[in-house]
């Protein structure tokens, strides 16, 4: 018979799973156009489509992630969230025309 703990974490850990379903859908979040989901699971092949890559070795001895953790990067990678209005867009600005004071990329590690 189960205790009263296991199930007070049980209705938890369903109660945060939803939570994050949920939260995940109202922000519609998307890296170079590959939805992310809160707590997902990453899969390599369906990421290296979209421009996002497994992280180097020096780049892991910056970011220090636990061994067993998988880090991928996307380089000026384009950031979408909640619809795809300009306002809610993200986008690297690396023209040289515009001048270098100007200019800029965007980063995103995922794991």
């Amino acid at each position: 018979m189960p205790s009263i703990s296991n199930s007070i974490v049980a209705v938890y850990l369903t109660v945060e799973v939803s939570m994050n379903e949920a939260l995940s859908k109202k922000l519609n979040l998307r890296v170079n156009g590959y939805s992310i989901t809160l707590n997902g699971i990453l899969i390599d092949s369906e990421l290296y489509k979209y421009s996002i890559k497994k992280l180097g070795f020096f780049q892991r001895l910056i970011i220090k992630p636990s061994n067993d953790e998988i880090v991928f990067w996307a380089k000026n990678c384009d950031f979408h969230y909640i619809n795809d209005d300009y306002k809610n867009s993200i986008v690297p600005i690396l023209h040289k025309k515009i001048g270098t004071h100007m200019m800029y990329g965007t980063s995103a590690y995922l794991w």
